[in-house]
């Protein structure tokens, strides 16, 4: 006797349904809560690492935000970066690439 697999269309919009609670109770959390209710459920700091970095990041960057809007914006600062075109941006980002490819050149002749 063969055991067929539960993938009805009852079980798939189960499935859906459970998902979708999810999500919306997720949605409905802080990255702050998120990270607390992964603490409770795995421990401090265990498991979840990319999740826990991804969320850390986004807190870094709202915290970041909120800062430079609270600057002035009299006159711009030094390292403040500036609007460039499409050429520059493209030109620039080839030059970092490049910087990036000689120093894992350089890292692999010095081991």
């Amino acid at each position: 006797m063969s055991r067929r697999t539960n993938r009805g269309a009852l079980r798939r919009a189960a499935l859906k349904a459970d998902a979708d609670e999810r999500r919306d109770a997720r949605a409905t959390r802080s990255n702050e809560e998120q990270i607390a209710l992964l603490d409770s459920r795995l421990g401090v700091g265990e498991g979840a690492k990319r999740e826990r970095s991804r969320l850390g990041l986004a807190i870094e960057k709202r915290a970041s935000e909120a800062s430079k809007k609270s600057k002035s914006k009299s006159a711009p600062e030094k390292n403040e970066k500036v609007a460039k075109s499409k050429s520059e941006r493209r030109k620039a980002k080839a030059r970092r690439n490049a910087e990036k490819e000689m120093a894992a050149r350089d890292d692999k002749r010095a081991s």
